[in-house]
């Protein structure tokens, strides 16, 4: 009687959809799983190739441990395709020996290497400290541009992206950091005091740690002079009245 032959299967190389509250997005291919419709959000080792060379061949039963990488649950362990959810980007080394009821094969091992799609940033700037018409009084209000509520879908690229404002329009003005008080373009938030009346935009750029960047965002800046009243309402009363007929009764005597 001979021993039977372990075969854990071909290498992957997946590049997969990390989601923020954990897991992946069914992105990966599964080759247990119908041609059509065959993505999953797992990764599938593939035993089925073992083999006995006895004849006629016997029963073989499964083992598989893992062997590298971030420990991971294997759904399906005792199977020939057993299943498992990578957490993170790394690379997971697995095992596989098979017995046929009598003896057991050397371990045949398998590597899969995991890395993460990457998606672009989305960039989201407003203006604050307007005042009540949205508008800022020209060398009094401060203007504080804000990007801080920009996000990445990925979570790997929380807290590191990178930020880059830009005056399109309107007099130039000094950008500073809005909590340091430096000069800065590239901070979440920055702020300014506007000198003169008159309209200015800005854009806002966000990236993340890849070099991936979402199309800019734009800010519009409405400053009006600080002597401008808004005009107040008032009533003016006729001195001539009319009767009930519509009769001018003329003024009292």
């Amino acid at each position: 009687m001979s021993r039977p032959t372990a075969d854990a299967g071909v290498e992957q190389a997946l590049r997969v959809t990390f989601l923020p509250g954990g897991g992946i997005a069914p992105t990966v291919p599964d080759p247990v799983a119908p041609e059509s419709g065959n993505l999953r959000a797992h990764v599938r080792l593939d035993g089925r190739e073992s083999s006995d060379p006895n004849r006629p061949p016997l029963p073989l039963t499964y083992a598989w441990v893992q062997t590298a990488g971030t420990t991971v649950t294997l759904a399906g362990a005792l199977t020939a395709t057993p299943t498992f959810v990578p957490p993170r980007e790394g690379e997971y080394g697995f095992a596989l020996t098979v017995h046929n009821g009598q003896f057991q094969s050397p371990p045949a091992r398998v590597r899969v290497i995991v890395s993460a799609t990457n998606a672009p940033p989305t960039a989201q700037a407003a203006a604050l400290g307007a005042g009540a018409d949205g508008a800022f009084l020209a060398g009094r209000d401060p203007v504080t541009l804000d990007g801080s509520l920009s996000t990445d879908p990925d979570p790997g690229d929380a807290g590191s992206l990178h930020y880059a404002w830009r005056q399109a329009t309107g007099r130039t003005v000094m950008l500073l950091d809005a909590v340091s008080g430096t000069a800065s373009t590239t901070a979440p938030r920055v702020r300014f005091v506007p000198e003169s009346p008159g309209v200015a935009t800005f854009a806002l750029t966000v990236t993340d740690r890849a070099g991936a960047a979402g199309p800019p965002v734009e800010v519009v800046v409405h400053v009006r002079p600080e002597n401008v009243k808004k005009p107040a309402l008032s009533l003016l009363a006729s001195a001539t009245t009319t009767s009930d007929q519509g009769e001018d009764l003329g003024d009292p005597a």
